[in-house]
């Protein structure tokens, strides 16, 4: 059976705004969030792994191996993220003449989510391994992050504007969408509602 082919975009170019600090450096199990997501990501073992960022201190750290797209205009949302990675992927397949870098599908991860499992993400990619569509991970029905395109949605995907990210292409598509459950909701809470959670109760 044919393996599809997953580039895993790591989107870690916002401002955290919300957080007050850099929540990217936050410690979870005595590591930065960052760090946390790209353990994952490493453990999934795609074929390209993306990070786009504007963080000097996340960057001088990162595996060689992964591909590092510098973002700072953050003001334009996080759909211009995402299609800087997808750009830098479809170049690196272009100048690859083996075809060992084709891409089937892109996978778009945040680094705010400390309680999410790789079996969780695991089981996503499983899925979408059958599928030719947006699978996406879910609790009780309701979509979460990460979510995975197939490479057909690619042009729908490079032509959006602002902070919407992928959301327009999902709700023009949400009979093509499959969602994958997760055990417990916290996995697709992030942090900065984690805070407010927080700050509510003390």
């Amino acid at each position: 059976m044919y393996k599809k082919s997953l580039c895993v975009v790591i989107l870690a170019a916002g401002n955290s705004s919300r957080f007050g600090a850099n929540k990217l450096l936050y410690p979870i199990n005595n590591i930065p969030m960052y760090q946390y997501t790209l353990n994952l990501i490493k453990k999934l073992n795609p074929k390209q792994t993306i990070l786009v960022t504007k963080y000097p201190e996340i960057t001088k750290k990162i595996d060689p191996n992964i591909i590092i797209i510098p973002n700072y205009d953050t003001h334009l949302g996080q759909s211009h993220s995402m299609q800087l990675a997808i750009k830098a992927s479809q170049q690196l397949s272009s100048a690859d003449n083996t075809n060992d870098n084709n891409i089937d599908g892109y996978l778009f991860i945040v680094c705010d989510q400390p309680f999410l499992t790789f079996a969780s993400l695991n089981k996503l990619y499983q899925t979408w391994q059958k599928k030719d569509n947006i699978c996406a991970l879910s609790y009780k029905g309701k979509r979460g992050n990460p979510v995975i395109f197939a490479q057909k949605y690619v042009p729908e995907l490079l032509a959006i504007h602002g902070d919407k990210g992928g959301r327009i292409v999902i709700q023009k598509h949400l009979d093509e969408l499959t969602l994958v459950e997760v055990n417990s909701a916290k996995e697709l809470v992030d942090i900065d509602t984690l805070s407010i959670l927080n700050e509510l109760q003390d």
